[in-house]
């Protein structure tokens, strides 16, 4: 805050955050330039000469940048890699991301830096991993860390198998006379699989035991539980687990 006789001057940062620097300078007709006061910042009362001015400085705190989204596990390269992948946040000055990896339920470390929205990962048989992204800026700050992304490679079958409950979706949709519903499991434990009518009512039950962890699928053939075949519309599936339940929508087209 900058007084001048009656009035003041205030430099701010811009929505921006940017800011200006002026330049003031008392010409041949200010009949006394010890008449000019002012003070840097407002709560500064301490008065400067103009004829003894120096330098006025100011900071501005970097914004925290934005963490990566949609962090996931896409496929297996050539049998040996992992390909990690996540979108680009909006962001004016990345500098880069950080990858953080926990082996095994450990704690988190920092593994790796990346400019790029991939990172390709050597996998290990029967091991779990884990990991998530930060988002660093030019000016060194870092972000919130995206989402856990966890996974691990089973041997018997030499895929991977998400840590995660999730109900995959049907195929085809819609379906005529029969649809495979795909889901997956985090952990082994009691599982529920049930269609109902847009009414709500309880259509068949598909899955009602105990799962192992990993992908699994289920056909049905579009008939109730008196085994009479379903009229066309609009059916939900629930997939349901003891912490865990998701429901979606499936066409039944005659």
């Amino acid at each position: 805050m900058i007084p001048i006789g009656d009035e003041t001057w205030e430099i701010n940062p811009s929505a921006e955050n940017q800011s200006g620097l002026g330049i003031f300078v008392l010409d041949d007709n200010t009949p006394d330039p010890h008449g000019f006061d002012g003070w840097w910042p407002l709560d500064n009362t301490d008065l400067f000469d103009p004829e003894n001015f120096g330098t006025i400085t100011y900071g501005v705190i970097p914004e925290i940048p934005p963490a990566p989204e949609n962090v996931e596990l896409v496929e297996i390269i050539d049998e040996t890699l992992l390909e990690l992948s996540w979108d680009m946040p909006t962001i004016n000055d990345l500098d880069h991301f950080n990858i953080y990896l926990s082996i095994e339920s450990g704690a988190f470390e920092l593994f790796n830096e990346t400019v790029g929205t991939a990172f390709y990962y050597p996998y290990v048989i029967n091991e779990s991993h884990a990991f998530y992204i930060t988002t660093v800026s030019q000016q060194g700050m870092e972000s919130e860390p995206s989402e856990i992304v966890e996974w691990m490679i089973v041997d018997s079958e030499n895929l991977p198998t998400p840590l995660v409950t999730k109900l995959n979706g049907n195929y085809p949709n819609p379906f005529n006379p029969s649809t495979n519903i795909a889901y997956s499991i985090k952990e082994s434990g009691k599982v529920t699989l049930q269609v109902y009518n847009i009414r709500g009512q309880l259509i068949k039950t598909l899955i009602d035991e105990v799962n192992e962890p990993g992908e699994h699928a289920v056909t049905w053939n579009g008939k109730n539980i008196a085994n009479k075949s379903v009229a066309s519309g609009i059916y939900f599936y629930k997939l349901k687990t003891d912490d865990f339940q998701q429901t979606k929508k499936m066409i039944m087209l005659k």
